[in-house]
């Protein structure tokens, strides 16, 4: 039998979150950037004659960003463009002081209900004509929503690279933002909020000549397995915590295991932790000495500790 009792606290604990990699070969063209930043990891290595072999590592484990921010609507940055103007509406959005994620998150999603991807627009993709508009292509898109968060108060910056599909290299652009105690976190307001997948390639530049893209190793987005918010993808602030502990003493071994793969094993002895897990349903198995004794589904939610007391038959005696 498993007895459970929900804690609301914040996570504090680190451990790995579930990621995926895919690997290519670039010929001709710039070279690509080296970059690791929070939830993705891109490494480059010359192997001779333009040629680059390119490793892409995103991680959806929660970003982590701690703090209070406050309002600064008021005081635009020197790096925000001339004659660009907050939208009244989303300053009213953001009122009082609120955990930096929350507000940037906030943004982010202002841009997706407001702005529209537009492959095929041709007017300039500047942010204050993207936010007049009401639509442009994934670089105005970029733009608009690193204005708006400048603007808010938050460092932000462009990045320029390549969306690889099926063998394809197309021009892409996102954005990172800065947050206190997560660094810099990257999100393509295309794909969702604070999303990467392992199709997207950096480059310190704008490409303007595609090289040729040889996929070495595919990897899925995956992006189904992450929380919504406003029904889009959001890759969290906190995880979940998972405290087992057996009522005989142990020892066993606890097995969680999402419906995406992601396996994470902990001892027992009497107590194992999991932390910073994605909120969302996992499968928990414990075994001892080759034998299961406890299975159960588990909805964890975000910023929550979860306890969870695994009583065996000799437990059960005992009491």
């Amino acid at each position: 039998m498993i007895r459970a009792v929900v804690v609301g606290l914040a996570v504090t604990a680190s451990v790995p979150g579930w990621s995926t990699e895919a690997r290519y070969l670039l010929e001709g063209g710039q070279a690509p950037a080296a970059v690791v930043s929070n939830g993705y990891v891109q490494t480059v290595t010359s192997v001779g004659d333009g040629r680059w072999r390119v490793s892409v590592s995103v991680s959806f484990e929660p970003v982590g960003a701690d703090g209070v921010w406050s309002a600064r609507t008021n005081v635009p940055l020197d790096s925000v463009p001339s004659g660009f103007r907050f939208p009244a509406g989303l300053r009213e959005a953001l009122v009082g002081e609120i955990d930096p994620w929350r507000s940037a998150t906030t943004v982010l999603a202002w841009v997706a209900d407001h702005v529209a991807v537009d492959d095929d627009d041709t007017h300039p993709q500047d942010a204050a004509s993207v936010l007049r508009r009401e639509r442009g292509r994934c670089s105005g898109i970029a733009n608009a929503a690193t204005a708006l968060l400048q603007t808010a108060g938050f460092e932000a910056r462009t990045v320029s690279g390549l969306l690889v599909d099926d063998g394809t290299a197309t021009p892409h652009r996102w954005l990172e933002v800065g947050l206190p105690s997560a660094g810099w976190v990257p999100t393509d307001p295309t794909l969702g909020l604070w999303v990467m997948s392992p199709h997207h390639v950096a480059f310190p530049d704008a490409v303007l000549d595609p090289p040729r893209v040889v996929i070495e190793r595919a990897a899925p987005s995956s992006l189904g397995r992450l929380p919504r918010w406003d029904g889009r993808p959001v890759r969290p602030n906190h995880g979940a915590d998972l405290i087992c502990r057996m009522a005989d003493g142990g020892p066993a071994v606890a097995t969680l295991t999402d419906r995406y793969g992601d396996v994470r094993r902990a001892v027992l002895a009497p107590e194992g932790r999991f932390d910073r897990l994605l909120p969302g349903v996992w499968k928990l198995e414990v075994e001892r000495v080759g034998r299961v004794i406890a299975q159960a589904a588990l909805t964890l939610r975000e910023g929550q500790v979860h306890h969870y007391m695994i009583e065996t038959a000799r437990s059960a005696e005992a009491h």
